[in-house]
């Protein structure tokens, strides 16, 4: 998966099997799970302090879901990598 943007935003180089697949999976199910226990809870007795650790709860868990990790490069490193194989090839 290679991602760029323009601006001040980055490209992303997702790696290649970095994690074995059964390890991440049973990870993505455990934290599915947690968030499917969140969703079903009643919330109607919790105090505001644990609703906001809940939705901090909830946050971290999705983004644990969808970060992939990868390698972060900048637009314009992109473009000289890029202009330097033109060049070599």
């Amino acid at each position: 998966m290679i991602l760029v943007a323009s601006g001040a935003y980055a490209a992303t180089i997702a790696p290649s099997g970095s994690i074995p697949d059964n390890i991440q999976t049973e990870k993505n199910e455990k934290l599915i799970n947690r968030l499917e226990e969140i969703k079903n809870m009643d919330k109607k007795n919790l105090t505001k302090d644990q609703k906001r650790i809940l939705r901090h709860e909830v946050v971290s868990i999705k983004h644990q879901l969808h970060d992939g990790g990868g390698i972060y490069i900048s637009v314009g490193a992109a473009i000289i990598i890029v202009i330097l194989l033109i060049i070599l090839l």
